[in-house]
């Protein structure tokens, strides 16, 4: 039996670990640093994690927008602090209609940050829908359709 078939006897931050397990992470906004976003692959144990960098002179969506149709997007992360008011519309608008949960942080989130911000905003189920959503669409934990 995984940890997913476990349901409420495995600790909250353990079954949101577990979700990000093989899947990809798109992070919109801000400069790339490539040190954070290797924190994140690793510690949560993504398959990819896809940086979308963006800037403050640049009020156009398209460096990002086709990203937020990605079929195996586990979840978006804009990093407000470090984009344009404009980019957060974008993200949220294209989020609500294939049930993509998002996150709204002031710079790329630390893996720890990323899992408590998680459980606090109360998104572990819709986490998990996608989840079983981007499974379901058939996208394995190598990297492409199954």
């Amino acid at each position: 039996m995984n940890s997913l078939e476990l349901g409420a006897s495995v600790p909250t931050e353990q079954r949101i670990r577990s979700l990000f397990r093989a899947q990809m992470l798109l992070i919109v906004g801000g400069d790339h640093r490539e040190q954070a976003v290797q924190r994140l692959r690793d510690d949560l144990e993504l398959r990819d994690v896809v940086h979308c960098p963006t800037r403050q002179s640049n009020s156009s969506a398209r460096s990002f927008a086709s990203q937020l149709h990605a079929p195996d997007i586990l979840l978006v992360v804009w990093v407000c602090g470090l984009s344009r008011t404009n980019h957060g519309r974008v993200v949220h608008q294209q989020c609500r209609g294939p049930a993509l949960p998002w996150i709204d942080c002031m710079r790329i989130p630390h893996p720890h940050t990323l899992v408590a911000e998680i459980e606090r905003l109360h998104l572990v189920a819709a986490l998990r829908a996608r989840h079983d959503l981007v499974a379901q669409i058939g996208f394995g934990p190598n990297g492409g359709a199954a």
